[in-house]
């Protein structure tokens, strides 16, 4: 998405969130990994809408529904990568 395009965004946060909790309820750390280092803003820049979404309402609820624990998760996703870790 184009930064600055709040329209387009808010139009596609649904099918974001939607795609998002399916992939984290397979609880698939390297399916994840990726999906959480895309959606991490870069450092000094805001979090965008889109990306609280896939973090929090997607990647840790999607965690969460399958009876996982978010925190270990995140925790073996970030494990191997400095700047993920920041």
């Amino acid at each position: 998405m184009r930064a600055h395009d709040s329209k387009e965004e808010y139009r596609r946060i649904s099918w974001i969130w939607r795609v998002t909790v399916a992939a984290a309820k397979r609880n698939d750390v390297r399916e994840m990994n990726p999906i959480v280092e895309f959606s991490l803003p870069q450092p000094g820049k805001p979090l965008r809408d889109w990306e609280a979404v896939v973090l929090g309402g997607g990647i840790i609820n999607g965690i969460g529904l399958v009876g996982a624990w978010p925190n270990e998760q995140m925790e073996k996703i970030v494990a191997d990568d400095p700047a993920l870790r920041s």
